[in-house]
């Protein structure tokens, strides 16, 4: 790093030291939360141009040029006014039998190396030619340094740059604010009365410390030691998605957000035969200001939701509820989970602070490179000690995107299976009976339903 020059030095933020204390838990640093994703572009670009359009981001935002060192004063983010010369990876995959499968495996490949958060560059770009008109972008951050608005931030003005590029005009001034303004907010909020105010309103919230809730069973693993969380990935089709929606809208009246952390919270509590408090952890974008949301970056936090289910309900009247208690975290989105911890619930097999996850990501991605569209695939969100689902509305007309992830020391690829088209069979019987009891609702497959009433 001796050719860069320092011009900043800024502490970690709350959401970033959750992430810095959790990576330097194990030796080597944990390499299981990465920010990863692919963009699939239909149409020949430009590699030349594409590594043009890179640079020119990397200069544009803070982020890609920042590295983390341990000081005496605690851990420090290291902004450089510069990054020196540095070379696209390009695999022209079109002679490779399976050119896919063999760009997959070069990312997760890639995605199980070591942390070395004190090294430039943090990110990882790469460009893999599938066909003369299909190409694969990689970009992939640790979780530190980088989220999943985040992420959308950086493909867009991408895409941006590369169409102003093959154009040949000059790509437009950035709107990208600072790291700073992460680190002033985050500051500001801890330095308040409000931080205080908004715990009292958390412990209030958990007076009663709910059990949160989990479908694993006994470990399959003592440890799960540095090994990658299983995947199951599944697209509701474009018609199903447009019907789904409206249902949700017109319907049911409630968002996408609010509609998933309902259905999960009926799936939850009908897979474990639990009712009355039911507790899940949310995945929250903390973004309240302008500022923050143009800022490619660490913000994201998750927090306990909890909703209180009988059988006797309709997803409708879930969902309501759902509403209501996503209003609440709202408010008070900025206090940190993991200052929480296990004070407001606890999980008795000890994975996990909230036990199932909840991800619903709303983000524009209808991106296009000089007129060639694209379609955007999540590779990593992050890490689950349990089962994260994360919902993905693209938005480019591809569909719902929906990924179960889950913990090898608790799941097996076919437990993920199994638990997804159950969940898919419930989102379709609630689209299509939002106001039937989730008793009558008939989701679950056989082979489970084998083990409930076991």
């Amino acid at each position: 790093m001796t050719e860069h020059i320092q011009v900043l030095s800024l502490p970690l933020t709350s959401a970033q030291l959750e992430f810095w204390c959790a990576a330097c838990e194990v030796e080597p640093p944990s390499a299981r939360s990465f920010a990863s994703e692919y963009v699939e572009i239909h149409g020949p670009i430009s590699t030349h141009l594409f590594q043009q359009a890179l640079t020119h981001v990397v200069e544009d935002s803070e982020t890609l040029r920042v590295s983390f060192v341990d000081t005496v004063d605690g851990p420090r983010q290291m902004i450089y006014t510069a990054s020196p010369h540095w070379e696209l990876p390009f695999l022209d995959l079109t002679s490779d039998p399976d050119p896919k499968g063999a760009a997959i495996a070069w990312m997760e490949h890639t995605l199980a190396r070591p942390l070395e958060l004190s090294k430039w560059p943090q990110f990882t770009f790469a460009l893999f030619k599938i066909t003369d008109n299909r190409f694969f972008w990689f970009q992939s951050y640790p979780h530190i340094m980088m989220d999943g608005f985040g992420l959308m931030l950086i493909a867009k003005r991408v895409a941006e740059i590369y169409t102003s590029l093959a154009a040949d005009e000059t790509p437009g001034a950035h709107d990208f604010k600072p790291l700073s303004v992460l680190v002033e907010e985050d500051e500001k909020y801890r330095a308040s009365g409000r931080s205080s105010i908004d715990q009292g309103r958390w412990r209030e919230h958990y007076a009663d410390k709910p059990s949160s809730i989990t479908l694993a069973g006994k470990p399959l693993l003592p440890s799960r030691d540095n090994m990658q969380d299983l995947r199951r990935t599944v697209y509701l089709s474009p018609g199903d998605t447009d019907n789904l929606m409206a249902i949700v809208k017109n319907t049911i009246k409630v968002t996408l957000a609010q509609f998933i952390s309902a259905a999960t919270v009926a799936y939850v509590s009908r897979i474990t035969r639990k009712t009355n408090i039911i507790t899940l952890g949310l995945v929250s974008m903390v973004r309240t200001t302008s500022k923050e949301r143009r800022v490619p970056g660490m913000a994201a936090n998750i927090l306990p939701f909890r909703l209180s289910v009988l059988q006797s309900m309709s997803i409708t009247e879930l969902s309501r509820q759902a509403a209501t208690e996503l209003a609440l975290i709202k408010q008070i989105q900025r206090y940190r989970g993991g200052d929480l911890g296990g004070e407001l619930s606890s999980l008795k097999n000890k994975q996990g602070v909230f036990g199932m996850e909840v991800n619903v990501m709303c983000f524009d991605y209808d991106l296009h490179f000089y007129g060639y569209s694209s379609t955007t695939h999540n590779i990593a969100a992050g890490t689950t000690d349990d089962i994260m689902i994360n919902v993905s509305d693209r938005r480019d007309g591809c569909g719902l995107r929906i990924d179960f992830d889950g913990s090898p020391q608790y799941y097996t690829i076919d437990d993920l299976d199994n638990h997804q088209t159950s969940f898919l069979k419930l989102l379709m019987c609630a689209v299509d009976f939002p106001d039937t009891p989730l008793e009558d609702l008939d989701f679950i497959l056989p082979q489970m339903r084998e083990k409930l009433t076991a």
